[in-house]
């Protein structure tokens, strides 16, 4: 993200809102994945509540939002990922 973006700035992290690792590393192409309409800064602590919320169970499954993610189109990975920082109220 570095190279990229330069740093996110002390005390924040990048955010990818359809993450760049597990199955999406070979799914999505990178153009995709590694663009500002994917990857935002966030704070350290919001990065770090929005990473629970993925690591959380998906009702009515046994995977992760994460695993379960992985498993869906891109548009529908974007909207859940968008739903995630709502419910934080990190976006209206």
């Amino acid at each position: 993200m570095t190279k990229m973006f330069g740093a996110a700035g002390d005390g924040y992290q990048y955010h990818h809102i359809v993450t760049q690792g597990g199955a999406n590393a070979d799914n999505i192409p990178a153009a995709q994945l590694q663009n500002t309409d994917n990857i935002i800064p966030l704070p350290t602590l919001l990065h770090e509540a929005v990473n629970g919320e993925y690591s959380s169970i998906k009702d009515g499954t046994d995977m992760t939002w994460y695993e379960w993610l992985q498993t869906q189109p891109y548009d529908v990975q974007r909207e859940e990922g968008l739903k995630i920082l709502r419910k934080l109220n990190i976006l209206r």
